[in-house]
């Protein structure tokens, strides 16, 4: 993690300012302060799912998703609360902005509810004028040193006020006993200013208002003790910090229910309300797996409604922010031909996860999407929905136009997966009619897996389970009916092998990978490989290899044990997005690629594990050192090759005769093309001529020169040849 460095330089660093038995006592008890404080970091997560950045960058992500420039506030202060044996209640945390002047400008506030949603809110902060700031010393303006060496040093920030309000509107169900409606007061004060820290002053003040602007809720923050300096703190004081900063927290939860109950039936004087569907712009909670498999197939019925669209049309399909943070953004054939104003747009944003879950569930897709998009009507927020359209006429036309083209699945007998699927929800549905007829087979897995499901060929057990259970809070709109769902045995099984690291230093670093096999993965000997361009990353390298499959996951029914099989920089497809379901699966929009995520495989090492997807047979007779470039340069030239409509008999332009440019010519000569070699000078003149090319030209005169079809840049730059 982005953070762990700083972690541990705070804890070295409160060690060795001591010595000997006082350095091991106060380094146990920093010790045990930097996991607490590892664990509040790790929690404090603007956006779900990157935990894996520091602080700076997980600041920065949400910034930029919030069309705001981080330069603008280069310094920030974070005051949350910590997690302590698991236990964790954080209410809101405050990020507090600060110019580059070192004045607070602006505050976060990660509001947390007690249904694992939360919404993050950024506001501007305005200096309120007071008299009193003269109290503010001004040798706390200077920077203090952390260490003898003066190697870290902290920064004072220059307040200009001692109060800073700021408002914003109320968008979440941050208390089961206030509406989601009005809007947030809140005043602050500079936490960096040690002399406004006083037990009748006030850190934070929170103030809910009503539509009428009258207050309804007034949450306050003091500091009854001066803040200590975790540097110069001694042992023992920092032991009884560490254990009243977090043992309370403990007993926060029990606290809130207690109070709760009492407001609610002894007192009389609040009423606790249902929790309504969240607002777009909130982060709904963590989705279940069943929700995380659905969503790909979701997104492929999208991406095949606008395929088949016979107008132009651009949906922005947003999905809950819970499983993902990107936009994706579908154009239909006919967009590429529009004439200005002739395009139509459609944004589909799901913000429950539960939706996923749901829309398999309904007979009919459009029924699904109907009920999902009507604002749900609760006490406490009577305009929020699970899925929010922005034109649901143009959807209805858009889904409508889809289904007609789609083929349902014929009726049959016996014990299919239809039928199965059929009997376990009490009615068929349109959406497994979707999934089983329009994506890849190796898929279908993964979507049963909600309900298991019988793989005959191969004989796997499986055993079924009664419940009297419905997945969905919207009982008006999916029938309560008895699932039966099918548990499917499986095994995993874990692989190490030997893998090649490069470093910083260029010098290649032996180590070793353990990993478990999935059941869609296989596991490969290597006996081939190539590298391409990282040795001075610390990743594992090579992306372009050849070996022999040892094992097999329990899904794999493509390759089977001995085969040798070539593999390159894509690990993984997800076969549902729109390019996956043409047989442009190497333009994967999910897809997992050498040099972006997977950093501890690759082909310069003993073995690896990879998707059963993305590995391809060697025909026999075909030699391992001549197939494994093939697997990177030869497969991107063919990408481009293909992509572009190059026809025989067409004249195609080359530069570059290394890795990409000797194969682009030989393939583009025996697809029948006339090559064309373009260069600066004539020393490759003949390698060139020997793979394929028909001219090769070192000038080109204007005058003379016959035009290309295609052009392929297969050098690092563009030389002068006059054109």
């Amino acid at each position: 993690m982005g953070f762990i460095k700083e972690i541990v330089y705070c804890v070295t660093l409160l060690g060795v300012q001591s010595g000997g038995l006082r350095f091991w006592a106060k380094a146990i008890v920093a010790f045990l302060g930097s996991v607490l404080l590892i664990a509040t970091l790790a929690l404090a997560g603007l956006l779900r799912e990157d935990n894996e950045y520091g602080l700076r960058d997980k600041l920065d992500r949400f910034l930029r998703s919030q069309n705001k420039d981080p330069a603008r506030w280069p310094y920030a202060y974070l005051m949350s609360v910590p997690r302590f044996l698991w236990w964790e209640r954080s209410v809101v945390s405050f990020w507090y902005l600060y110019s580059p002047s070192q004045e607070l400008d602006a505050v976060i506030m990660e509001i947390n509810n007690s249904f694992d949603e939360k919404r993050n809110v950024i506001f501007q902060l305005k200096p309120e004028s007071d008299k009193t700031l003269a109290e503010i010393d001004d040798s706390e303006r200077e920077p203090i040193y952390l260490d003898k060496k003066k190697s870290v040093m902290s920064l004072p920030s220059m307040s200009s006020a001692r109060f800073y309000k700021g408002v914003f509107e109320k968008r979440i169900f941050a208390s089961p006993f206030e509406r989601v409606e009005g809007s947030i007061s809140t005043r602050f004060i500079d936490p960096l200013h040690i002399s406004l820290h006083k037990p009748t002053v006030s850190i934070a003040k929170v103030a809910s208002t009503g539509l009428a602007g009258e207050s309804r809720m007034v949450t306050s923050i003091s500091c009854k003790e001066p803040p200590i300096d975790p540097v110069n703190v001694t042992t023992a004081h920092l032991a009884k910090r560490i254990f009243l900063w977090t043992f309370p927290s403990t007993l926060t939860t029990p606290r809130i229910i207690y109070q709760a109950l009492k407001f609610q039936y002894v007192q009389g004087v609040m009423h606790m309300m249902d929790r309504p569907t969240i607002q777009p712009g909130s982060v709904a909670r963590h989705p279940t797996s069943i929700e995380r498999r659905i969503e790909p197939f979701w997104r492929a019925f999208l991406s095949r409604c606008v395929e088949s669209f016979p107008e132009p049309l651009e949906l922005t399909y947003i999905p809950s922010t819970s499983i993902s943070n990107d936009h994706v953004y579908f154009k239909s054939p006919a967009s590429g031909m529009r004439l200005p104003g002739t395009v139509k747009y459609l944004t589909v944003e799901v913000v429950d996860p539960g939706f996923y879950a749901r829309i398999i569930n309904y007979p009919h897709i459009w029924e699904g999407i109907s009920c999902e998009q009507e604002q749900k009507r609760s006490y406490a927020d009577d305009t929020s929905s699970p899925l929010v359209v922005s034109d649901i006429q143009l959807l209805h036309t858009l889904v409508f136009s889809f289904q007609k083209k789609m083929a349902p699945i014929p009726v049959e007998s016996g014990l299919t997966l239809t039928n199965i699927l059929a009997w376990c929800r009490g009615s068929r549905s349109q959406m497994d009619s979707f999934v089983l007829s329009s994506t890849a087979p190796f898929l279908h897995p993964r979507y049963t897996d909600e309900y298991g499901y019988f793989n005959l060929g191969n004989y796997r057990t499986s055993i079924s389970l009664l419940l009297n259970h419905s997945i969905s809070p919207y009982r008006s709109c999916i029938p309560y009916i008895p699932r039966v769902l099918l548990y499917n045995q499986r095994y995993t099984m874990d692989v190490s092998f030997e893998v090649y690291r490069g470093s910083p230093s260029g010098q290649i670093i032996s180590d070793t990978t353990t990993r478990i096999l999935g059941p869609n993965e296989v596991y490969i000997e290597i006996t081939h490989s190539g590298i391409c361009g990282f040795l001075k990353s610390t990743q594992v390298l090579g992306h372009e290899g050849v070996g022999i499959i040892r094992r097999l996951g329990s899904n794999v029914t493509k390759v089977k044990v001995g085969d040798r099989v070539g593999f390159g920089y894509v690990r993984k497809v997800c076969g549902a997005c729109d390019n996956c379901g043409i047989g442009w699966d190497q333009y994967c929009r999910s897809a997992r690629n050498y040099g972006v995520c997977d950093f501890d495989v690759g082909t310069f090492s003993h073995g690896t594990v990879w998707d059963a997807s993305c590995v391809f047979p060697i025909p026999d007779g075909y030699l391992s050192e001549d197939a494994a470039p093939l697997i990177c340069a030869g497969a991107m030239v063919w990408n481009c090759l293909s992509h572009f409509g190059v026809w025989s008999t067409n004249r195609v332009g080359i530069m570059g005769v290394g890795g990409l440019g000797h194969l682009a010519i030989k393939l583009a000569a025996e697809m029948g093309c006339q090559v064309v070699f373009l260069s600066r000078s004539s020393d490759k003149k003949e390698d060139t001529l020997q793979y394929g090319a028909e001219e090769f030209l070192d000038h080109i005169d204007r005058f003379s020169f016959r035009p290309l079809k295609h052009l392929l840049l297969c050098g690092s730059h563009l030389g002068d040849l006059g054109l």
